[in-house]
């Protein structure tokens, strides 16, 4: 090792132990939505609790953007949510949904994972 290779190697040991620069994992669940699959107007999915906390009140959401016509409602358009309450999720878990009348006019809604960590 030359000495310019040494000298690096200290900074980035040093820098590691300083707790600005060292990164502690979130004691919190972290939801994703690990796959999705269409069929009709619904759709169906996978979310999982990456960990490695437990998550509470686990609730995926759909938002469909659905234009309306002029003679019935008058304005541009509405949006609506379709939900599903998941229940509780524990680190690593995965759990399926599936969602209805979640496609208007052929656009994908938009999807939203939300749940709480437990006490």
């Amino acid at each position: 090792m030359n000495r310019s290779t040494i000298v690096v190697v200290i900074g980035v040991l040093v820098l590691g132990s300083l707790p600005v620069c060292a990164q502690d994992s979130s004691p919190n669940g972290r939801l994703v939505i690990a796959s999705t699959s269409r069929w009709g107007d619904g759709l169906s999915g996978v979310v999982k609790n990456l960990g490695p906390g437990k998550m509470c009140s686990v609730v995926i959401q759909a938002n469909p953007y659905a234009e309306d016509t002029r003679s019935t409602q008058g304005d541009s358009g509405t949006t609506k949510m379709v939900a599903q309450d998941l229940g509780t999720m524990d680190a690593n878990q995965e759990t399926s949904f599936s969602l209805s009348s979640v496609f208007v006019n052929e656009r994908m809604p938009s999807l939203i994972v939300t749940g709480s960590p437990c006490p």
